[in-house]
């Protein structure tokens, strides 16, 4: 089924409002809209800057559902514009068959961008904090104005190109009623379980708590460039898993600090009336000295969607995946078909149902004369799209490591021979162990 945004046609180069405006070039699109980069040719006053940012919207019938959404979107990005982290509201007009809306132009890119592409805030703890308070000042502002956003993700809120300016950005799933009964509303990976609604009897969740629970999903991206899960309900493997272990999963697999891991589990708390306030959380964070572990600098790696995904600094890579504890081993052996893994002793105890993906160095790489290079880094949850590499990465060091059962089948089962698999696998069971030892 295609989308509203589908069928607005592409609008570069055209002048709108009378001439007032001309649309440049695209900046983005979402689901409902195009966002356009404009100049203003007959701007307010000589002070006014001649570059906007205008948002096109598929005009809705007078009387539909959607056509309400876009008003109500107008109304409530007005009504708390006024704020220096959330994008100015300057007017709006409809036009042919559009909605068109000027907003303030906020050079730079969105947080998804910053966070993956950039990666601004790699080990920079007080970029980290300086841009999530923003975001919290952002969101308790539209909270103390009865607004509350439903989709708050890195994709909506747009930074300068240092990370250092930050504004809050689309109102399209805005609501200003407390008590929602539209239940799987936003972004799935930032959704509160109350708002999937799957595992709950209730008829209404609380807004304001969802936003909460969505701002601990954001500082988990912003601080190991991770998702905590894709999807918080307990058919997802990640969440589940933090379910099993009384939150306490996020700890070892994102391998945080103390004092952040604590810090977490009121945000997701899962009463959602005992989750943290804005304001407290506020004073938590810039008080915490750090996000990491020790000297843990969280590097975005390429790999493929899992449970736990682990890397090591290499130059030739071997790849296994394997389930532990109560699952059994599945397909992957990939981009070489030798390698040796350095053994490691002190084996760490695996949650039930935790899936690893590991990574091992070629014998040629030198690292055998190096014993504190070949590091195990676990992230939690699934990568995001967009991930740099992890080839030629930084040495990471002072990571949790783990135990696995060294079970392989081929991902490529067609193109390895059975002498090689099982050459493999017994180098594995010989050589190969995890260890929970900080180095």
């Amino acid at each position: 089924m295609p989308k509203a945004t589908d069928m607005i046609p592409d609008l570069t180069c055209q002048d709108i409002y009378d001439g007032r405006f001309r649309l440049l070039n695209l900046l983005g699109a979402g689901a409902y809209g195009k966002v356009y980069r404009a100049y203003d040719k007959r701007p307010a006053s000589s002070q006014s800057t001649r570059y906007c940012a205008i948002k096109c919207l598929l005009k809705a019938d007078s009387k539909s559902r959607q056509r309400e959404m876009q008003l109500r979107e107008l109304r409530l990005q007005k009504k708390v514009s006024h704020h220096p982290n959330i994008v100015t509201f300057c007017g709006a007009f409809e036009e042919d068959d559009f909605v068109f809306a000027v907003l303030e132009l906020c050079e730079g890119c969105d947080l998804f961008t910053a966070i993956v592409q950039l990666e601004l805030f790699v080990g920079n703890n007080q970029l980290i904090k300086s841009c999530y308070l923003k975001i919290l000042d952002a969101v308790d502002y539209c909270h103390q104005q009865g607004v509350y956003h439903r989709d708050l993700k890195p994709e909506n809120i747009l930074c300068s190109r240092d990370g250092q300016d930050i504004w809050l950005a689309d109102f399209g799933l805005a609501t200003n009623q407390r008590a929602c009964r539209e239940f799987g509303c936003g972004s799935s990976a930032y959704m509160s379980p109350e708002c999937i609604g799957k595992e709950t009897d209730n008829v209404v969740y609380s807004a304001p708590h969802n936003d909460i629970w969505s701002l601990g999903v954001i500082l988990v991206n912003l601080v190991t460039c991770r998702h905590p899960w894709n999807y918080a309900h307990s058919s997802d493997p990640c969440f589940d898993a933090f379910l099993r272990s009384d939150c306490d999963s996020l700890r070892a697999s994102l391998a945080i600090s103390d004092p952040f891991h604590r810090l977490l589990k009121r945000v997701f708390n899962l009463r959602p009336v005992s989750r943290i306030a804005i304001p407290v959380l506020r004073r938590e964070i810039f008080a915490l000295e750090t996000f990491h572990e020790d000297d843990v600098v969280p590097y975005p790696v390429q790999m493929s969607p899992v449970v736990h995904d682990i890397h090591v600094e290499v130059d030739v890579q071997v790849a296994v995946d394997s389930f532990v504890g109560d699952s059994t081993s599945t397909p992957g052996l990939s981009a070489a078909d030798s390698g040796e893994l350095r053994r490691r002793t002190q084996p760490a105890d695996i949650p039930p149902r935790t899936k690893l993906f590991v990574v091992g160095s070629h014998s040629s790489s030198g690292l055998e004369d190096s014993d504190d290079r070949l590091l195990v880094t676990p992230h939690y949850g699934p990568r995001w799209p967009g991930s740099s590499s992890g080839s030629g990465s930084r040495t990471l060091r002072r990571r949790p490591r783990f135990a696995i059962d060294p079970c392989i089948n081929y991902r490529d089962s067609d193109k390895i021979t059975k002498v090689e698999l099982d050459r493999v696998t017994e180098k594995l069971k010989k050589d190969t162990t995890w260890s929970s030892a900080s180095i």
